[in-house]
């Protein structure tokens, strides 16, 4: 059998066996101490989890048969640690009072241990020891539902099997929260990005976890002239928002006018934005909009406290990530940038989109999916303005001159 082999190869190579879980917990300083909602994202393999804030975040290695399809709410019962190389906790909620039952049976189907007995309801825990190397079935039956999980043991042990009736916890156990516990699959050295939410504030953090820890978030404002507010994230010294600006409002109530004539639009000298081809449904939430540099002269483009970064500013953040000819790299999403995207790791959470441009040079909307340029306070002359520039096929950051009346991204920094 497939599992029989995965277990020989358990136990004849240590290298193979499964690390104890890394445990994430969270809380949230600045503006708010609480958490209420974190979306988590593995940058390496792309997958992604959002569980609330006082939800306990493990992350497993899965070897083979030891990923359990669905969440512990789904299964129904938890089973912590697992794999186990001594006693472990089994926990399950009883939905109603009544008579439940708790089998342990091994991999011929063999019942090993069992207990029976009347339960109050609520969450009951139980320890489960003695249980020699192998793979186990925890099957828990109450009197309205059947749940099963998955248990190997690397035990060496000579002792009978037991069942000992225990207690969630203090607060400080790590079993105390435990059906807040979301379990999530992780490699050692891989990149998380994690996004804390409380209310109107969020907060990016990227993270490669090598132990058990907690996790704060440092909450702060970053609402703009429409009060849309923005997750923000801490690069080196400075702090920026993590997504594209979209404001159709400057801080000061005036109106940032949407011109959707082309011609128009790129013969403006005063404040306007766009939006790629002229759809704001498709590209607004995601992208943000594309302004002209007049929009930025005014001085009031960006939310209270935050402004339009100079090229000087710029320069600190890319060489705070290792310089012009790799940034890009680091500030590139892991997604929705064509193929090949090289070298995107999102390592710094900038989580730069390739939102493309309207050009005054030929008066067309261009680049989407290829590139994103962000417009910066430094003017070259009086034609043109300094912005920045990422491209899908390459992991280098561009400093161009390009016209103050073209549309362009912006991100803004925090004063």
């Amino acid at each position: 059998m497939v599992i029989s082999s995965l277990l020989i190869g358990f136990f004849n190579d240590p290298s193979l066996l499964i690390a104890q879980p890394y445990q994430i917990t969270f809380t949230g300083s600045g503006l708010s101490s609480v958490v209420s909602t974190v979306k988590v994202q593995n940058l390496t393999q792309g997958t992604t989890l959002t569980l609330n804030g006082a939800d306990i975040l493990e992350l497993v290695t899965s070897i083979g048969v030891v990923e359990i399809s669905g969440s512990s709410e789904e299964r129904g019962l938890k089973i912590y640690p697992n794999p186990v190389a001594g006693e472990c906790l089994i926990a399950f909620e009883n939905p109603q009072a009544g008579r439940v039952s708790i089998d342990i049976t091994n991999l011929a189907g063999q019942l090993v241990i069992r207990e029976e007995a009347y339960m109050q309801q609520g969450i009951q825990t139980f320890s489960a020891g003695g249980l020699q190397q192998g793979l186990y079935t925890v099957r828990v039956k109450t009197s309205c539902k059947q749940s099963t999980d998955r248990l190997i043991s690397l035990s060496t042990s000579t002792d009978q099997p037991y069942f000992r009736q225990g207690q969630i916890g203090s607060i400080n156990s790590p079993h105390a929260k435990l059906f807040g516990t979301i379990q999530m699959q992780y490699n050692a050295g891989e990149r998380l990005l994690l996004k804390g939410i409380s209310g109107n504030y969020s907060r990016v953090v990227t993270l490669v976890p090598t132990q058990s820890q907690t996790l704060d978030f440092n909450f702060i404002g970053c609402t703009d002239g429409d009060g849309n507010h923005y997750p923000v994230v801490t690069i080196g010294a400075q702090t920026w928002m993590a997504e594209n600006l979209n404001t159709t409002r400057h801080s000061n109530g005036w109106v940032i006018p949407n011109i959707t004539d082309i011609a128009t639009f790129v013969n403006l000298t005063s404040s306007a934005r766009c939006y790629y081809n002229n759809d704001s449904i498709s590209y607004s939430a995601t992208y943000g909009a594309l302004y002209n540099w007049y929009a930025v002269d005014t001085g009031y483009l960006c939310p209270v406290g935050w402004h339009v970064p100079s090229d000087a500013e710029w320069t600190v953040l890319y060489n705070q990530l290792g310089g012009e000819l790799v940034a890009g790299g680091e500030m590139k999403s892991t997604s929705l940038w064509n193929s090949p995207n090289t070298g995107a790791t999102n390592s710094s959470g900038f989580s730069a989109l390739p939102g493309g441009g309207l050009y005054c040079a030929g008066a067309s909307f261009n680049d989407f999916g290829n590139q994103g340029r962000w417009r910066t306070s430094t003017i070259y002359d009086n034609i043109d303005a300094w912005v920045i520039a990422l491209f899908h096929d390459g992991v280098q950051i561009d400093l161009e001159k390009r016209a103050k009346k073209s549309g362009f991204s912006v991100r803004c920094l925090k004063d």
